[in-house]
């Protein structure tokens, strides 16, 4: 799963503790309010296996 958090957004601690970490990946990002950049974060999701009953 991938998400991009503004990097003046104090949130990002937020999703790290979710599970979240940067990729790396860095992209300009202008808003109405303020220019920044977007930091791209990822978090691995754990495959479900569905059983038969």
């Amino acid at each position: 799963m991938r998400l991009a958090v503004v990097e003046t957004n104090p949130v990002i601690g937020f999703w790290t503790k979710m599970g979240f970490h940067p990729t790396g990946e860095v992209k300009p990002f202008e808003g109405e309010t303020c220019t920044s950049h977007a930091v791209l974060m990822e978090k691995k999701l754990q495959s479900v296996v569905a059983t038969s009953a």
